[in-house]
Formats: C-alpha cells, structure tokens, sequence
C-alpha cells in the first residue's frame, strides 16, 4: 500500500510539473514580442530605405529596401543589412522569415535566419497590416570565403511551404534575390528614383452623377493625389493636373481635374487613337504581378479607348482591344474644343465595373477593405506643335507601360453598398461648347492598325 500511494504521489508530482511547464511555455509565448524593439524598429509611417527594392510575398509583405552599415564589405568583418518591410496583411502564426549567403556563382554557403536583431524578440507573425518594419541581420563572410561576391536570398516558410515571390526578382525556388555585392569594391549608392505614390481609396458614401462636377460630399471626401509630375523626371509637371478615386461593392470611379489652355481633340469613334492628342488614362495591374493588366482612356468628348495586356505590351500592338471596360463617364469642359481661343481646362469623371477585369477564368471581384491594387495615371496634352505629358508616378523612361514604377491604391473601409443606379451619366450637351457626357460603353470602333510613336513617352 505504501509503494503504491509513494507511486501515485510522484505521479500527481509529474503531472503538475508537466501542466506548470506548459503554462510556463504560453506565457513565454506571449513574451515574444520585445515592445521596447517595437517601439525602435516599427512604425506606421512609410520608411525611406537608402537602396529600394521593389520585392512582394504572396499578398502580405513587401520587401522596400535595405541600409548598410558599410560601404565596403570584406571577408571576416561583420556588417548589418537592416530591411525595409511593409506589412499589408498579417501573415498568420506559422510563418516565419529565412535569409540565405551565397556565393557570386549562386551556391549556397550559410544559413542566416537566427542573425536578426528582432528574432525571437519581434517574430514575422506579429507584425501587423499597416505597419513598416526596419530588420537589422549582422552578416560575416567567412574569411575562407573563395567567392569574389556575394548575394542574400530571403523569404517565408512554415512546415515545408514556402510563400511565393509575387514580383520582383526571385530564383525559383521562392526566394527573393534581395542583395548583391562584390567583396572589397565600395558600393555606390543608387540614383535617387522618384518614390512610388500611394493613395487611399475610400467607400462611396451618397449617390454621385457622371457629370464631370464633383460637387457630391463623396467626392469632396476623397482625397485627391498629388499634383501629376513630368513623366521622364519626376520634376513638377508642366500643367496642372491631379486625380481621385473611390469604389463600392460594383464599380471602381476615377476623376482627374486637368488644367489645359488649349483643348485638342479630333476623335469621336471609340477605340481611335485618344493618346495622339488630349486625354487622360488609367492602367490597372490588380494584384501586381505584371501580367494581365487594364488600360482606359477617356478625352475631353467622352471618347473611350479601352484594352487588356496579358504582359507588358503583350499582345502588340495595343493589347486585346476587343475587351470592353464597360466603363461610363461624364466631362465637363472649360473651353470650347477644338478652337483658337484659350481655354481653362476640363474634368473627366468615370465608373468602371468590377465584372469588367475578369478574364480567362479568373473571376472579377472587388477589392476587399485593406486589399491593395497597381494602378497609373496619365494625362496627355496635345499642343499647337507636338504634345506633352504627366504622370502620378513617373515611369522615368519613355514608355508608360513600366508595371514596376505603378503606384499602390489601398481600398478602405467596408463596402455595403449595392445600388443599381448609383451613379449615371448626365444629360448630353452640345460638344461644341462642352463635350458630350458619357454613354456607356457600346460595341467597339474601328481596330488600330499601327503601333503609335509618340514623341512623348508611349502611351
């Protein structure tokens, strides 16, 4: 009897130290996050990284950019890289962070996850939507090292799962090629490349009409983007022009105010050649991959060119023109088109659908609260001789198709809204003193027939 009590006694033992060590393990769980390291390495306005990159996993993360600590990098001297995250969604408990040294000739030579200031302290799964986090990794080249250079490939795995490199460079085995560098030479710094824009697209609260006015509060509450730049520099441009956008659970609606003292524009046919002379223009790549993206126009007469990549300027000429945006749209003009006499300017106000940007057997969904798209815009101007052209974010080479230089749209709030006949194009007026407001979309024009060179960059 006494050995068996003895026994059960040492049994109840066990089990409560087994029960204490597991509470013992939440509680060191819920330690993990280091708020002294919060508060140095997180914040929730956009860091300014001294070399950017353009780097995104999955949906969730992107990689902005990196700091070093030196210029020159040798064998045997630690360094630190410290990455510029930005966190569109939580990743979720599982995932955690890997970085990998390789050689010039791209073998891998050492595993750095654990050299991170913030491992253990501030684990990839508590970071938070919204917020920017600045990650220092020390980093030692062996003195062994028989390599001329060296590169990190970074990314995110749980269990055996590695979370896709949606743009930017990565290897194919989903990791992102996020530095290079050779040993002993002093790393120039990059040319300073006009920041991408971001904007925030807020709920449509109250009907609006398509009529090129913008006096409803829902306009009046959506913030307009900064003033559009010269498109080859990204110095202040050289007209007025800025853009605002909002959306609800059917549609997309944009609506540019352009500054212009001369308004050109001959085309009157759908899918003629809007981007020769004055019109503005929209491109949309939804989940920014690069591959099938959106391009519409809309002139100064409601005139609509619109059309569909399925890559960068794939199929040429002018994409798949045969796509209909379905898009509706209103004008309204300051000036009289196509005369001598000066004129102020005009306002172009559209709604796209959502069911517009299926295509093959993807579905066309609206973007949910939180969700980010790529978008560009531009604003072409013809002049007495030539044209001219600005942009919200400035490709920087003569071509505006340059998917990796599209700013970020973030949609926000909770879209409830179903109305069927929420916003309609007005009344049509005489083109002669105002052009004509929108119709929707009907069958297409004429197809082009060759590609344009424009003087300015290529639409």
């Amino acid at each position: 009897m006494k050995r068996t009590f003895a026994t059960l006694l040492l049994f109840l033992v066990a089990l409560a130290a087994s029960v204490g060590g597991v509470g013992c393990t939440e509680r060191r769980r819920k330690k993990v996050v280091n708020q002294e390291l919060v508060r140095k390495y997180v914040s929730t306005q956009k860091t300014t990284p001294e070399f950017p990159l353009d780097l995104r996993f999955g949906d969730a993360v992107e990689l902005i950019g990196y700091d070093l600590s030196s210029d020159r990098l040798r064998r045997g001297r630690p360094f630190t890289i410290t990455w510029h995250w930005r966190v569109i969604k939580p990743l979720g408990d599982n995932w955690k962070q890997f970085s990998h040294l390789l050689d010039a000739e791209g073998h891998s030579r050492v595993n750095l996850d654990e050299n991170r200031k913030l491992f253990g302290a501030l684990p990839c799964s508590a970071w938070k939507a919204g917020q920017y986090v600045r990650d220092p990794q020390e980093v030692t080249v062996p003195e062994d090292w028989g390599s001329k250079g060296i590169e990190i490939r970074i990314g995110f795995w749980h269990d055996e799962e590695r979370m896709a490199v949606t743009r930017g460079k990565a290897d194919g085995e989903s990791r992102a090629r996020a530095f290079q560098a050779r040993l002993g030479k002093r790393l120039r710094k990059p040319k300073i490349k006009h920041a991408l824009p971001e904007l925030e697209v807020p709920v449509r609260t109250g009907d609006i009409a398509l009529d090129g006015k913008l006096k409803e509060d829902a306009w009046q509450s959506a913030k307009p983007t900064a003033p559009f730049v010269d498109t080859m520099q990204g110095k202040p441009g050289s007209f007025a022009a800025v853009a605002r956008a909002l959306y609800d659970s059917e549609a997309l609606y944009v609506a540019f105010e352009v500054q212009d003292e001369l308004l050109k524009t001959k085309f009157e046919k759908h899918d003629e050649h809007l981007w020769e002379q004055d019109t503005v223009e929209v491109m949309v790549d939804p989940d920014g991959d690069g591959t099938n993206y959106f391009e519409v126009q809309v002139s100064p007469r409601g005139v609509v060119f619109d059309t569909r990549y399925d890559a960068r300027r794939d199929p040429r000429p002018f994409g798949h023109t045969d796509w209909d945006s379905e898009l509706t749209n209103g004008v309204d003009v300051d000036g009289t088109i196509g005369d001598d006499e000066a004129d102020k300017g005009y306002v172009v106000e559209m709604r796209i659908p959502w069911t517009a940007f299926a295509h093959g057997p993807k579905k066309a969904e609206p973007p949910k609260p939180g969700e980010s798209w790529r978008v560009n815009l531009f604003v072409m101007d013809a002049q007495k001789q030539g044209q001219r052209a600005v942009g919200w974010s400035p490709p920087m080479i003569g071509d505006f198709h340059t998917l990796d230089r599209f700013g970020t749209w973030k949609f926000g709030g909770e879209s409830t809204q179903n109305e069927e006949a929420s916003a309609k194009p007005a009344a049509a007026k005489p083109a002669t003193a105002k052009p004509a407001a929108a119709k929707p979309a009907t069958a297409k024009g004429g197809t082009p027939k060759s590609s344009p060179e424009p003087k300015a960059p290529k639409p």
